[in-house]
């Protein structure tokens, strides 16, 4: 099975078959859910349904009336805790969700200073933290042009990347060779733009180093670790325990996390050394190194 990476815009031109039943997992913001949509009616058959899942703080309720108020007919056949699925049966052939289609494949250009170091980037409903850096970014931002900016040394490697404000940040220190990777399709095009902005290569599209193919010096990452409202740590149990195959010798994973998560107790459980360059605005810094004599 082919993984393909793309937004709801680009996948119009890619995939053409009609499907019987098509499934989408809620994301939150009117415009990505509107983008969903449509994308999700152009590959479902007449007569064929769409499937809706997704939790109450995500607006699922609102869409599923705002699907009734269309003239749809929608189904309710699902509620659990806090989430709900619904489907929604494709009798017309017009796509009712056109609305905001082409303002969310629109490139938004933001321009941000920290520290005194200036970078433009892009940025797109959808991605994280869109059209703003996120506090722990920042943070995070903060602490390697305090603490390390010296001994940052490419290659580097932009992990879940999001709009690409991290290898921004580092294309204007000049560290050599930089780059990005996301699971998200439309991380990974907001990031092109930021890429294109630097004169980077192109991001590319990884379920955390499902794609990644060389050892990097360096490893920056703001891991996620929301799965809708819950705490979920197997990407960043991932990103930590997997990097020592992706680092070169000496290299180190750099990483930025709330206060309470457990990325520690999590590295030194697969004999990583951790060290906290900083801690504070209920943020921590870790950096994450193997023993070379240990590969």
């Amino acid at each position: 099975m082919e993984t393909l990476w793309c937004t709801p815009g680009d996948a119009l031109g890619q995939i053409n078959t009609g499907f019987a039943l098509v499934c989408k997992a809620l994301r939150k913001g009117k415009l990505p859910q509107q983008a969903d949509l449509h994308l999700a009616w152009e590959l479902t058959q007449t007569d064929g349904n769409i499937l809706v899942w997704g939790y109450n703080n995500q607006g699922v309720r609102p869409l599923e009336k705002y699907c009734q108020q269309k003239g749809l007919p929608v189904k309710s056949v699902a509620v659990q805790g806090r989430g709900r699925a619904f489907l929604i049966h494709r009798i017309k052939t017009s796509n009712p969700f056109t609305t905001g289609l082409h303002s969310y494949e629109k490139l938004q250009y933001h321009t941000e200073a920290v520290e005194g170091l200036e970078f433009t980037y892009c940025s797109l409903p959808g991605v994280f933290s869109h059209g703003r850096i996120d506090e722990g970014t920042r943070f995070f931002l903060q602490t390697l042009l305090r603490e390390v900016r010296v001994e940052l040394k490419g290659p580097l490697l932009d992990l879940a990347c999001g709009s690409g404000v991290l290898g921004a940040a580092m294309a204007r220190l000049d560290k050599g060779p930089i780059h990005m990777c996301d699971a998200s399709a439309v991380a990974v095009k907001a990031a092109s733009g930021t890429a294109i902005c630097h004169q980077l290569p192109l991001p590319f599209g990884s379920h955390v180093y499902s794609r990644v193919n060389q050892r990097y010096r360096t490893i920056l990452c703001n891991p996620p670790f929301h799965q809708g409202v819950t705490t979920e740590y197997h990407i960043p149990e991932a990103i930590i325990c997997q990097s020592r195959q992706y680092l070169l010798p000496g290299g180190k994973l750099l990483l930025v996390a709330n206060r309470f998560l457990p990325y520690e107790n999590i590295a030194h459980q697969v004999g990583a050394q951790v060290k906290k360059l900083s801690e504070g605005n209920g943020f921590k810094v870790l950096a994450i190194s193997w023993d070379r004599r240990r590969g």
